[in-house]
């Protein structure tokens, strides 16, 4: 069971053999497993952060410091590295995370996921997290939609899961509720926005078919 480890693998420029499928012993890092599985792995300012059940947290991949010329008495800098691809990591929040690998999208500026643990959709910048669900009025909203099969289920290609994307013409989130119960008149497919650039929750809800 490798729910809670991060893969890596030895890729190269030009390269013959297809090294994307290939994963050595030493490439696999775990993070903590009593927060659950490791759930989406996402990009934000040219770091890699890792979202679980219950965590969210940074990934500290090749990095390296530097020894200033006075302390090397070499007369240069010298960078200083373990050789690892993933030296350790750092966790930013606990108790908040996902178990939707679709809720999670990230824009320039920040993450959003779902947590239907907590009934909540959260934004985080790299360093702090809102539950904006919460704190832009829309509580209600989320504690309507989230229940039934969306819960357990993380699919939402066959209307049960959940879907986050990010519109970059318009700076906002998109968040779709899929919630397909059979019946025609079902109320629960449709998505919601969140704008960045005023910092709320936009008036325009889409009823999705």
């Amino acid at each position: 069971d490798w729910s809670s480890d991060v893969c890596s693998s030895d890729l190269y420029n030009g390269e013959i053999e297809d090294s994307w499928s290939k994963y050595l012993p030493d490439n696999f890092y775990d993070v903590e497993g009593n927060y659950g599985e490791i759930n989406a792995l996402i990009a934000l300012r040219n770091q890699i952060y890792y979202i679980q059940e219950r965590g969210i947290g940074l990934l500290l991949i090749n990095p390296t410091s530097l020894i200033d010329a006075g302390t090397s008495g070499t007369g240069t800098a010298i960078k200083l590295g373990q050789g690892k691809t993933i030296e350790r990591h750092d966790y930013m929040a606990i108790d908040v995370g996902t178990k939707h690998q679709w809720s999670v999208y990230s824009s320039q500026n920040s993450i959003s996921f779902i947590d239907v643990r907590q009934k909540k959709i959260f934004i985080f910048d790299g360093k702090s997290l809102e539950p904006i669900s919460d704190t832009k009025g829309q509580r209600n909203f989320i504690n309507k939609r989230l229940h039934n099969i969306i819960i357990t289920n993380d699919n939402p290609v066959i209307s049960k899961g959940l879907l986050t994307t990010y519109d970059y013409q318009n700076n906002e989130y998109l968040y779709t509720f899929k919630n397909d119960n059979g019946s025609e008149t079902n109320d629960e497919n449709l998505t919601i926005a969140f704008s960045e650039e005023i910092g709320r929750a936009s008036c325009r809800e889409r009823v999705f078919a």
